[in-house]
């Protein structure tokens, strides 16, 4: 299999996953994501993590109310997994006496992160909000997440640690722009560039209502992100049975192998 059909098998096995191994995707994602910011700098990870914040908000559709309430839990799981390894260091603080304040390490190196995540679930819920099919669904979260990010840098006095800017600060060239565009500019710049490898996938099987697998006819139906199978008759679980056969043998490998995907439940 080529490699543009890897991505597009895994990013379609993402808008496709459900509950906790959504979660657990975003959580991953999230942390790894970490690894872009100081001490390691490693922001090449951000082309493979931030095109997951796309396919979540994508398998989001699926979900009741447009989708909004499922991508901001999506977002909040992946902000947690994001800010505790970023902010781990502020538990040292309770180690100084650790016979008196030490139980306090666990809500402090849990309890903040917990609280930035929520921003940036605001982030993914807005960017549901406004969300299209085609590439520019990429620009509506570099927006969405620039915003999100900016509260943060001021509510309740701010506290922009590890913004997704600074992802373009460790290469000097790229931090030269900060004196043009500043932070933000560089955190829309940043969501844009590495969320881009996600376009290979269009959108067009994750839109804004729950959708009935193609090919599937009487079989099954994908309703809120559950796969639920029902009969309708042998008669017409024939027809369903035909149709989906010649589906099957019009599909690509990839489009195969997300059809088993689906039937299986994702």
């Amino acid at each position: 299999m080529k490699p543009t059909n890897k991505l597009r098998a895994a990013g379609l096995a993402i808008i496709l996953s459900w509950g906790w191994r959504r979660a657990a995707i975003a959580l991953v994602a999230g942390a790894l994501s970490a690894l872009a910011m100081a001490p390691f700098h490693a922001w090449p990870v951000l082309f493979l993590t931030f095109p997951v914040m796309v396919w979540l908000i994508d398998g989001a559709g699926a979900g009741r109310l447009r989708g909004v309430p499922a991508a901001a839990m999506a977002g909040w799981w992946f902000g947690l997994g994001y800010f505790v390894p970023g902010l781990y260091w502020i538990g040292y603080a309770f180690l100084v006496d650790a016979p008196t304040f030490a139980w306090l390490m666990p809500f402090a190196v849990l309890g903040l992160p917990a609280y930035l995540a929520l921003f940036t679930g605001f982030g993914f819920a807005l960017a549901r909000m406004i969300w299209t099919r085609d590439a520019s669904r990429v620009l509506a979260l570099a927006a969405s997440l620039t915003l999100s990010e900016w509260l943060r840098g001021h509510v309740l006095t701010g506290f922009p640690w590890n913004a997704f800017g600074y992802a373009l600060s460790e290469p000097l060239a790229l931090a030269q722009t900060a004196s043009l565009i500043g932070l933000w500019g560089l955190t829309f710049l940043g969501v844009a560039i590495f969320a881009s490898p996600a376009v290979l996938i269009d959108g067009t099987s994750c839109g804004r209502k729950p959708w009935i697998a193609p090919g599937d006819g009487a079989i099954g139906a994908r309703r809120h992100g559950n796969f639920r199978r029902r009969s309708l008759g042998p008669a017409a679980d024939r027809d369903g049975r035909k149709r989906q056969a010649a589906d099957h043998a019009a599909q690509s490998a990839t489009g195969r192998q997300v059809q088993l995907l689906r039937q299986g439940g994702g």
